[in-house]
């Protein structure tokens, strides 16, 4: 009887992490450039990282001799391969497009918040670019809105004589359940390993081909 409390605590304890929701949230403006990791209610901040952790990597730079620097490797010394089969290219991206496809479907948008105030020392054209911008924000709504299922957003354009250039305030937030990256990480697995065996199978000669005929 314990035991099956037991795993019944644990599949019920599994199925409410499936439903956490992860995603990430992006800020851009002005002196603002932040990312972090949003895990239900926690968040973690992945960029950028602590000043204390940027000036031990700024002290072993400097402490770093001339000739334990890294130095760019010719392509004619043959140690490092760039480049790669366009056929298998095209067989990923046509993965990625229709994977794209497919989170379109789950992915969130829990906030959209985008303000873009016009400036400059010409009146005339700070207020031709608040009326693009107030443009694109009509036209690109909807699309946005038919595509992704946007929870908040805040779209604004304005304009500020005062100053001498154009200013974009941009907050971002996007989450899908844990069970949803899930599914999409084991279905994007299995075509890419679809795609490879196919693939491999045509690189491979058949047999007696390439024979010299006799």
């Amino acid at each position: 009887m314990i035991a099956l409390w037991i795993v019944g605590g644990l599949v019920l304890l599994l199925f409410l992490l499936s439903l956490l929701r992860v995603g990430v949230v992006v800020e851009y403006g002005g002196e603002i450039s932040l990312l972090h990791l949003r895990v239900g209610w926690f968040r973690f901040k992945l960029w950028p990282k602590e000043d204390e952790e940027t000036g031990q990597a700024s002290k072993k730079a400097k402490g770093k001799k001339p000739s334990e620097e890294t130095e760019p490797k010719s392509l004619s010394t043959g140690v490092r391969k760039l480049g790669g089969s366009i056929k298998r290219l095209r067989a990923l991206l046509s993965i990625v497009m229709e994977g794209v496809g497919r989170v379109q479907q789950k992915l969130q948008v829990d906030l959209l918040h985008l303000e873009y105030i016009s400036g400059g020392e010409n009146p005339a054209k700070a207020a031709i670019g608040f009326g693009r911008a107030s443009a694109v924000f009509g036209i690109f709504l909807p699309i946005l809105e038919n595509t992704f299922h946007i929870k908040k957003k805040v779209l604004r354009a304005g304009v500020n004589y005062n100053w001498n250039e154009p200013s974009i305030y941009l907050k971002l937030s996007l989450s899908m359940r844990l069970f949803q990256i899930l599914s999409l990480a084991i279905w994007f697995g299995r075509q890419y390993l679809r795609q490879k065996k196919a693939m491999d199978k045509d690189t491979i000669p058949a047999k007696g081909e390439g024979s010299p005929a006799t």
